[in-house]
């Protein structure tokens, strides 16, 4: 049977990696690691959990070559039968979301990868944010809250939990929001006096600049020709993040990415 020196040279050769880029993304010295491959030493049980989340193998394989599968959830087929019973436009999105939802966590996966796996991820400059739908730059207009697709947006620009609506309008011109443009939201409860948000107002949606007085809320659009909207039954109105970019319609439609199409 194998060892644990044995298997760790095994999966790093496979894998392509130096010792020298273990140890980078380790912290456990070349030196050691070399002993370790030829079972010169043991590693401790935290050098054995580093090893192992850097080469993205289970500490089961590393330490006792188990290779342990999971059984099937009974719930599985429970949800695939719920799935057929919806209509298209629902499986589409729910098919979308779940892209998306796979997507992150195999970014999160990725993270502690070592190695030329660490050089790739640095080179990568561009996260996909999914698309939600249309909510108007002009009156509240519901949101359809459908995922579209995903573009990709450099990642300095990106907090977590970033998401992006079309603007659909054009009371926000002025600030350089146009009919069609992508609007990138963070999720947040509130924002300071002035900034331009996404706000729910009795059921619908818009992006407005928003101000708080002592009795009302005005969502002041950035056009000339329009007035501002003034809620006064502060139950009626919610805010739902902050815009923190615009991508030009123009560009989106060129760099647009649906994972799925409507064939089911």
């Amino acid at each position: 049977m194998s060892s644990f020196g044995e298997r760790l040279k095994k999966r790093r050769e496979e894998k392509g990696l130096s010792l020298r880029q273990i140890e980078t993304a380790t912290g456990i010295t070349n030196s050691n690691l070399s002993k370790i491959e030829r079972n010169k030493i043991s590693p401790s049980l935290d050098a054995a959990a580093l090893i192992s989340s850097c080469l993205g193998e289970s500490l089961d394989y590393l330490a006792k070559g188990l290779v342990i599968y999971d059984e099937p959830d009974p719930l599985i087929n429970e949800l695939i039968e719920l799935f057929k019973k919806l209509d298209e436009v629902n499986q589409y999105s729910v098919k979308s979301y779940t892209s998306f939802l796979l997507t992150q966590n195999q970014n999160k996966k990725r993270a502690p990868d070592c190695g030329t796996q660490t050089e790739s991820i640095k080179e990568e400059k561009n996260v996909y944010l999914p698309v939600l739908g249309s909510v108007a730059a002009g009156m509240p207009i519901m949101a359809h809250e459908l995922v579209e697709g995903f573009l990709p947006v450099p990642a300095v620009k990106v907090k977590k939990n970033t998401y992006i609506v079309k603007a659909k309008g054009d009371s926000m011109i002025d600030a350089g929001i146009n009919n069609g443009d992508l609007v990138m939201i963070h999720p947040q409860p509130s924002v300071e006096q002035g900034e331009m948000a996404l706000v729910k107002v009795d059921g619908n949606v818009t992006i407005k600049k928003f101000y708080r007085y002592d009795h009302e809320i005005r969502l002041k659009p950035a056009n000339g020709n329009m007035r501002d909207i003034v809620i006064t039954d502060l139950a009626k109105i919610k805010v739902l993040g902050r815009v923190i970019g615009v991508i030009p319609a123009e560009e989106a439609n060129l760099t647009m990415r649906a994972d799925f199409n409507r064939d089911t």
